[in-house]
């Protein structure tokens, strides 16, 4: 059960750090080190694609 949520959170990490570089890219194309797209907002974003809605 550990190594899922290590998984897991690792997967959901990565998931944060591209979707914050692709914004990056695409918006103004400058890379400096403050996120566009903070953890807890990718969080949400992946939570809402799980969880359908009522």
């Amino acid at each position: 059960m550990r190594l899922f949520y290590f998984v897991f959170a690792v997967l959901l990490y990565n998931i944060w750090r591209l979707t914050d570089f692709l914004l990056k890219a695409g918006v103004d194309g400058e890379m400096d080190y403050a996120p566009v797209l903070t953890a807890g907002e990718c969080v949400e974003i992946v939570v809402s694609a799980l969880i359908p809605p009522d």
